[in-house]
């Protein structure tokens, strides 16, 4: 079929599944595409989508049929991009980003674009991102103390990464999709990120803040690798013949890096043991004797990617107490396990329960770690119009639409949200 062959021929199916040596090649063919964190991605993406002629963001007033243009609300997406350069030069996302307006004024459709440029940009060569997951070959396709030494079919084996499911025996992937540099040591990892930078000094600056030169993996691949490591005697290079380098694409729709939490009830992440599942009896005996966890929750499937709290201020402040710690140290605490997150954390809420807020005791507290951007209505009919002119464009088949009726709906629109002036500010 045609649309198949199209499909085996699109480029940005390429390079979907990497051995780590082959990933490391990539790193230093584009290392400051390879090398950035949430935010910088971010930014990167906003960039891509350019700006008009009037100086508009392009991004959000993209027309796309699961998502409304966003007209006439430069101000917060300026105040979005200057908290986004804030935290790159910080290191990490260290404010909550709370969207604040009346019903109406865009707040949603505002992260909705966020989402969708990111869910389009990941599918980018430039927007590009890789994750991995652990690879465990059957005993009878290598030989050695876990079934896992070289190959003794066609010599050497360098990497498990290419093998295909019949040669496969488990699979362990990374929930919180940790970046591929995380499974080099630090010293050695700061040291090669030096060297690819050392002509860069900006960039370099900006890495020596990020989780490139300070994180570290999550509990569960960390428990992994260092089994592995100690079953092959500090050989790092067979620990990493383990690993498959995969590319994933952000999505609203499947939860993968772009996450709406609703104002109801439950808990965000949680923890569950899988060491004692029956199907990963395939593992090797060193793993199966470790206390290996999955991570679930909305905050585990946005990792890396863009985290939205729907009305906030509806829920009761005992469930979102936990942003106090993350924001400071970028680290979530789940039972125990401190769990490092790249996450850009932003929610909305209208100005009834920020006002109610404020009155809470605890609210010096959060007022540290938030930032408040204001998202007001809309108070230029010309702005206004621009949202309604496809819609009346798509009417005009079925009934009549008078000239000028678009323009004076609109200006009535605006005026009805003009406020009353105050006799005491005049004179």
């Amino acid at each position: 079929m045609e649309w198949i062959e199209d499909a085996n021929k699109d480029l940005s199916n390429q390079e979907e599944i990497l051995s780590f040596d082959d990933y490391i090649s990539l790193v230093h063919k584009n290392p400051k595409r390879e090398c950035r964190s949430t935010s910088k991605y971010l930014l990167d993406m906003i960039n891509y989508f350019g700006t008009s002629t009037q100086g508009s963001l392009k991004l959000f007033e993209t027309v796309d049929p699961e998502c409304n243009p966003v007209y006439g609300q430069d101000r917060p997406e300026k105040d979005l991009i200057y908290t986004l350069n804030n935290f790159i030069e910080e290191g990490l996302n260290n404010k909550f980003i709370l969207l604040v307006g009346p019903n109406g004024s865009a707040k949603s459709s505002i992260i909705k674009k966020m989402m969708k440029g990111s869910e389009f940009y990941s599918n980018t060569a430039e927007g590009s991102l890789y994750t991995f997951s652990w690879i465990f070959p059957i005993d009878n396709f290598v030989k050695g103390a876990m079934g896992l030494a070289s190959a003794n079919r066609g010599g050497e084996l360098t990497s498990f990464a290419y093998l295909d499911d019949k040669d496969i025996s488990a699979i362990l992937g990374s929930e919180l999709r940790d970046h591929p540099l995380l499974l080099i040591p630090q010293k050695h990892r700061q040291k090669i990120l030096a060297e690819i930078f050392k002509q860069e000094p900006d960039y370099l600056d900006y890495l020596k803040k990020s989780y490139f030169f300070k994180g570290d993996l999550s509990k569960r691949n960390r428990l992994i690798y260092d089994a592995l490591l100690k079953n092959y005697k500090g050989n790092h290079y067979e620990v990493l013949k383990h690993i498959r380098v995969e590319k994933f694409s952000l999505s609203h729709r499947y939860s993968t890096g772009a996450v709406t939490i609703e104002p109801q009830l439950h808990v965000d992440a949680q923890i569950q043991q899988i060491t004692l599942d029956k199907r990963l009896a395939s593992l090797p005996p060193s793993l199966q004797s470790l206390n290996l966890f999955s991570l679930r929750g909305e905050i585990i499937m946005a990792n890396r990617g863009i985290l939205e709290y729907s009305d906030l201020l509806k829920r009761p402040l005992d469930t979102y107490k936990y942003l106090l710690m993350t924001m400071e140290t970028g680290n979530i605490n789940l039972q125990g396990i401190l769990t490092e997150l790249d996450i850009f954390f932003i929610g909305t809420s209208n100005e009834i329960h920020l006002a109610g807020f404020k009155q809470h005791p605890d609210f010096n507290s959060f007022k540290g770690r938030f930032t408040f951007i204001k998202v007001p209505y809309l108070l230029d009919y010309k702005s206004e119009m621009k949202i309604y002119k496809d819609q009346v464009e798509g009417l005009k088949d079925k009934c009549f639409f008078g000239p000028h009726a678009l323009e004076a709906l609109c200006l009535f629109a605006v005026m009805s949200r003009l406020r009353a002036p105050q006799s005491k500010n005049y004179g």
